[in-house]
């Protein structure tokens, strides 16, 4: 069973025991660099039996040409493999380093990287030896750069790959190396130096985990070839990368959640730049590394927090289960990556939308926040944050609608919330809104002119007919007197109230006909005013006669445009009319007679065809 190592007291008093048995070099051995087991020298024979049991001539390789690369204790150069006529990379010893202990190590590297048969790992063509004796191995040779170079130079990135999303890309090439490392655990085989530095990237965006020179296994069944993890106790990694159970060379503690602590490290690296530990010295750092845990770090997608933190935590009984469960949360986030995205965006603005106070652009900007809202949950159904944003967005679309008193508006967004306090406020709206459509369906009627016409086309169509008939009398009476006068406008006046009493439920039934009524009614009442005026002056009664044609041009004109605009031909005719009586007083009934006939026939001209119409419909 893994002994547990969150109590940082203990790791802390572990460290401080063993650190000077570890048999580190510190002035060899810098943060930066693989810190490599201390070799020993049993065995080395029969080891180098078991790895290298018929060596390959010494004729493989031939034409060593450019230094790709070089380690500690290792070179790489690029040279021709004899019996394939192919360039290929091949790893050697460097001068100084050669001893059986070293040989052993690169043949070790050799045995375990041609053993993991994977597109992500460096295919192993052979092991051969040099004319010296010492193994040499042939591998695949890649023309790439490391991932250490790329995360450091976006640009490269977008020129060689053709990448538009670069963050998008980096994470892809981290599921390709967790793709790798878990095909290694499934073949017993710890890699215990996973970093962006040990990554190669192809020409062509192949991916290569590289450097299986410290890997373990992690059971018996490599016994022979590798070293067993549950009795290595020589401190080995990366110390900038390293996690706490290799920082105490405790191989009790290693198995496939180191490999994920060092893939958490990894992805570190990859969204904040540098790797998670940082440290004066060696010493320090490594003593440090126990109290290490990713925060909220600019560069970590919060998203993504969670799955480092557990896949960093301290105590290997905390992390992920697995590369496998590892890549899987990563792979979550990429598909949900837009959705998150969107989600984010959409919730930036809806501090804009609160602030919002004109209802059109409200309408607008809360469309545009909920159609991405949308668009983010069509994409990941469980995106809480999109949920909370667009009840948010809800929210803020009743409170600006009760305000606004846009029932539409807040009744469609109370629909997608449940919230009583705004359900009361959209209550109140649907209430002050329907007792306003009332109050206006009851004034549209009032002032309705098809409400009553009947009746009012028969009050006018029988006070016309007076209007025409009573000139007619007064010129064959001859010139008017003071008593015509007064009785003609009694009699109206008299035959004008009997009429509306005996129409008053269909004239009183709008108020449009009211004041038509009023309208009418104050004709002879003004006509009395007017006589009673002229006879206080001593004006002759065919010059107060005149003066009614003044009357009659106000009335029809404040008709005409107060009501009706058809009216005004015959308006015209009375206005003329009114002119020419007062120039000639002696012919006032003709003129008057002229302006009655004309406003007869203006009104039988515009509500003669509606009559007709209401009276077929009925």
């Amino acid at each position: 069973m893994v002994a547990r190592m969150s109590d940082a007291p203990n790791y802390a008093r572990t460290f401080t025991a063993l650190w000077p048995t570890l048999r580190v070099d510190a002035d060899q051995a810098a943060p930066t660099d693989t810190i490599r087991p201390s070799l020993s020298t049993a065995n080395e024979q029969e080891t180098m039996e078991v790895l290298l049991p018929t060596p390959s001539p010494h004729s493989a390789v031939r034409g060593f040409g450019t230094t790709l690369g070089e380690g500690g204790m290792g070179l790489v150069r690029l040279a021709e493999q004899s019996s394939m006529q192919r360039q290929v990379a091949v790893k050697s010893l460097r001068a100084g380093t050669v001893r059986p202990s070293v040989a052993r190590r690169l043949v070790q590297e050799a045995w375990v990287t041609g053993y993991l048969e994977h597109p992500n790992i460096v295919p192993v063509y052979d092991i051969a030896e040099d004319e010296s004796g010492h193994p040499v191995i042939l591998m695949k040779r890649i023309e790439g750069r490391t991932w250490e170079h790329l995360l450091r130079h976006d640009d490269d990135v977008r020129e060689a790959f053709a990448v538009t999303d670069v963050h998008d890309w980096h994470l892809r090439i981290f599921l390709t190396v967790c793709n790798a490392v878990h095909f290694a655990h499934e073949h017993g085989v710890l890699h215990r130096d996973i970093k962006p530095e040990n990554i190669m990237i192809g020409r062509f965006g192949e991916v290569y985990l590289l450097d299986w020179g410290i890997a373990v296994g992690l059971d018996d069944r490599h016994e022979g070839r590798l070293p067993v993890a549950s009795r290595e106790r020589r401190l080995a990694g990366t110390p900038r990368f390293m996690a706490p159970e290799m920082a105490i060379g405790d191989g009790g503690q290693l198995g496939p959640w180191t490999d994920v602590y060092l893939l958490g490290s990894t992805l570190f690296n990859v969204l904040t730049g540098e790797p998670p530990h940082q440290g004066p010295d060696l010493e320090r750092l490594l003593y440090g590394i126990i109290e290490f845990k990713p925060t909220a770090q600019l560069g970590i997608p919060p998203a993504l927090l969670p799955v480092l933190q557990q896949a960093m935590a301290a105590d290997p009984e905390d992390r992920l289960g697995s590369v496998e469960a590892f890549a899987h949360e990563v792979q979550l986030y990429l598909d949900r990556r837009a959705s998150v995205d969107l989600a984010y965006d959409a919730a930036v603005l809806l501090d804009e939308l609160g602030a919002t106070h004109n209802p059109q652009d409200f309408r607008a900007l809360h469309a545009r926040i909920t159609f991405a809202l949308q668009r983010a949950l069509r994409s990941w159904d469980g995106n809480t944050e999109a949920r909370n944003a667009m009840a948010r967005a809800h929210e803020l679309a009743v409170d600006h609608a009760v305000q606004h008193d846009n029932l539409e508006l807040a009744q469609s967004a109370l629909a997608e919330i449940d919230d009583p306090v705004r359900l009361a406020a959209v209550r109140e709206l649907e209430a002050r809104v329907a007792k306003e459509a009332e109050e206006l369906v009851a004034l549209r009627r009032a002032w309705d002119p098809k409400v009553g016409v009947r009746a009012r086309m028969l009050l006018l169509g029988i006070i016309s007919t007076l209007w025409v008939v009573m000139p007619i009398l007064g010129m064959m009476r001859g010139a008017p007197t003071w008593t015509s006068l007064f009785n003609s406008s009694a009699t109206l006046l008299v035959f004008m109230f009997g009429l509306g009493f005996w129409l008053r439920e269909s004239l009183f039934k709008s108020e449009f006909n009211r004041q038509t009524g009023a309208a009418l009614l104050s004709i002879p009442i003004a006509q009395l005013l007017i006589d009673g005026v002229g006879w206080l002056h001593g004006v002759t009664p065919v010059v107060a006669f005149s003066f009614r044609q003044s009357l009659w041009f106000v009335v029809a004109l404040m008709y005409t445009l107060l009501v009706t605009r058809g009216l005004w031909p015959a308006t015209v005719v009375i206005g003329v009319m009114a002119l020419v009586g007062a120039a000639d007083p002696p012919n006032a009934y003709a003129c008057s007679l002229v302006s009655n006939v004309a406003m007869a026939i203006n009104g039988i001209v515009i509500w003669g065809p509606s009559l007709r119409r209401r009276a077929d419909a009925t």
